[in-house]
């Protein structure tokens, strides 16, 4: 076997290429070290905000009174650190999460945070945010720290809802009324109950009412409105007729009874 003798020139280009992977070594394994303190971290932050919210959410509660209840939403999540396009450490912890319920109320407990134009964020504490039916968006966007006002709105979401069925109730009972009365005047016409649209006022451009149409046996076709305590408004009749001389001929022989005494 052949000694080969290396220069040592050769043995100090050896030496460095040695000592710059170990220092590329230490660099990459300080890299991760960084990483998992940073990682651990940002689990114990997470963890903390999870019991922060949690309190805050349950002194809520206690202050919203009765009727709400509080459901708890758990959660698990991994925290990784990669290098090279691999996974070289990982942790999996467990946090929870709070919301409140009232029937079909719910109220998101959340940290709130300003920000500022130049888009800093300030955290003003925990608050609460109501969805639920007849809560328009843009309160639900809003934050919430008093539960009076929270409960009052509430109320008054179901205070409208309610109002709105009465008056839909009190229509359909209009509706049917008007129907018996109509075929107890007319026996032998069709009474037909509908739903129709019409040009509103203000900012609504067109609105919904009940419509009754009563179709004679003669071809006639009396319209009308059905306003909630249950009158009448007429909105058009219908002769039936191809064109509008045969609509003089049909009203010509027509015999109108009378509105006047005879002496």
């Amino acid at each position: 076997m052949t000694h080969i003798e290396l220069s040592q020139e050769e043995l100090d280009l050896i030496q460095a290429k040695r000592e710059e992977e170990a220092a590329r070594e230490k660099a990459k394994q300080d890299r991760i070290q960084a990483d998992i303190v940073k990682a651990k971290a940002n689990i114990a932050k997470r963890i903390q905000q999870s019991k922060e919210q949690v309190a805050a959410a349950d002194s809520y509660r206690n202050d919203l009174g009765i009727g709400w209840r509080k459901v708890t939403d758990s959660h698990k999540s991994t925290e990784r650190v990669y290098w090279g396009g691999e996974v070289v450490w990982e942790e999996t912890y467990n946090y929870d999460n709070v919301h409140l319920e009232n029937g079909e109320y719910r109220v998101s407990v959340n940290m709130h945070t300003i920000y500022s134009r130049w888009g800093r964020g300030t955290e003003r504490g925990y608050r609460m945010f109501l969805s639920g039916p007849d809560v328009v968006y843009r309160y639900t966007q809003k934050a919430l720290k008093k539960a009076d006002t929270l409960n009052k709105k509430v109320q008054e979401c179901i205070d409208a809802i309610n109002a709105r069925e009465e008056h839909k109730q009190k229509k359909m009972t209009a509706v049917q009324t008007a129907v018996s009365d109509l075929k107890m005047k007319f026996p032998e016409a069709e009474v037909v109950a509908s739903k129709d649209w019409t040009r509103g006022y203000g900012k609504s451009a067109y609105r919904e009412f009940d419509k009754l149409v009563v179709r004679l046996k003669n071809g006639i076709e009396l319209q009308y409105e059905v306003y909630s305590d249950g009158s009448l408004n007429r909105l058009n009749v219908l002769f039936g007729c191809k064109d509008e001389f045969a609509l003089i001929g049909a009203l010509g022989a027509i015999e109108l009874p009378s509105t006047t005494e005879q002496k």
